[in-house]
């Protein structure tokens, strides 16, 4: 057992890595937000909440419940009038999922374990694996599968970017968690719906982002172990976020048959884009360039590849959640609406129906936002 303990009143991290059975086992706990600090303190007597500001509060979220689903449905419903076929989405959304299977939009059901963990435990604060992590991934996977798999639902990604630091900080110093989670996940899917095509994504972004050794973590579980592993998803961000990921999109064809090599199977870019913070006209251009550029390299391989299977771009519209880059890579502005579009928005539905006859994936990353 090793235990790693990097702590300070304002950042605190504890890791348990152990082996038992040949199997490796990992759980931690992270302190993600430093200035959370809860009252535990109540007033005497216990806590008081008027009715009047109880109503407040119902009419105040039912509200907010309402304009999200009028926002969602109006985004989804652009998407697919646009042309756009395919959506990746994530499966926590249930309605959005719903509606979009409804209008006849093909989707890709993104499944998270710190989700999971979340509803289990109730709480966002940390992130982290609990004892019992497995069961709790397990069970809420099935779930999601039962719940959606009756409307449409077909394909289903495992986790996301299991590599990547800043999103999966354990599993990503640990390709032996990354396939226990991976495991789990896909082998639940298979569980209630045997036909599902399954997926998992990594992130690339070299020098800080590899991908190798999580590459032939997942070929071992399917070759090896016979997990349902389908469709390994790459997420390319060469160019497109000059300061985390240099380089250019002219490299994707490379990139993309280096990566078929070791994993010796279908593959999909699952996200790719553009950062145009700040948000202004050049950078919208560049945008569109840089989407040429991914279209361009990848020619062939749409054309020829019948293991490369497409497309899915980064994303409808930006977030604008607080996080300077990553919040601009939509091809529209937070709203969504046809005025607040950019440039490449166009460039990319002309693309699209250029590919159309390819019969690959094509489409966008959705989020749901206030």
């Amino acid at each position: 057992m090793v235990l790693i303990w990097n702590s300070s009143w304002n950042d605190i991290k504890i890791f348990i890595n152990y082996k038992r059975n040949n199997c490796v086992f990992m759980t931690g706990i992270e302190i993600l937000n430093h200035n959370y600090q809860p009252n535990y303190e109540e007033p005497r007597g216990g806590a008081k909440t008027s009715s009047s500001t109880t109503t407040k509060v119902q009419v105040d979220t039912q509200n907010a419940e309402k304009k999200a689903a009028d926002s969602y449905r109006r985004h989804l419903s652009r998407i697919k009038d646009s042309g756009i076929k395919w959506v990746r989405l994530e499966a926590a959304d249930i309605e959005v999922v719903k509606y979009a299977c409804t209008i006849g939009l093909n989707v890709i059901a993104i499944v998270k374990s710190q989700t999971a963990i979340y509803d289990s435990l109730g709480i966002k604060e940390i992130r982290y694996f609990p004892w019992n992590w497995g069961k709790i991934w397990g069970s809420y996977v099935e779930k999601k599968v039962e719940e959606l798999s009756s409307i449409g639902v077909k394909v289903w990604q495992v986790d996301n970017e299991l590599n990547h630091p800043g999103q999966n900080l354990l599993p990503s110093q640990n390709p032996r968690l990354a396939q226990d989670i991976v495991r789990i996940g896909a082998n639940a899917i298979r569980n209630i719906d045997p036909t599902a095509t399954i997926t998992v994504n990594l992130n690339y972004s070299p020098p800080l982002i590899k991908a190798r050794d999580f590459i032939m973590a997942y070929r071992f579980l399917r070759d090896i172990e016979g997990v349902p592993l389908h469709i390994l998803g790459m997420d390319y961000y060469k160019g497109g976020w000059s300061a985390f990921c240099p380089g250019s999109p002219s490299e994707y064809a490379m990139d993309v048959e280096n990566h078929h090599k070791l994993w010796s199977g279908d593959i999909l870019i699952m996200e790719t884009g553009f950062c145009t913070y700040p948000d202004n006209g050049s950078l919208h251009e560049s945008q569109c360039d840089f989407m040429k550029s991914v279209f361009s390299s990848l020619d062939a391989l749409i054309k020829k590849a019948s293991w490369f299977k497409g497309v899915m771009w980064y994303e409808y519209s930006s977030k604008h959640w607080g996080f300077p880059c990553e919040d601009y890579f939509g091809l529209h502005y937070i709203d969504g609406l046809e005025e607040h579009k950019k440039l490449a928005w166009n460039e990319f539905l002309n693309l699209l129906r250029n590919y159309d006859a390819s019969g690959k994936i094509f489409g966008v990353q959705y989020h749901l936002y206030p």
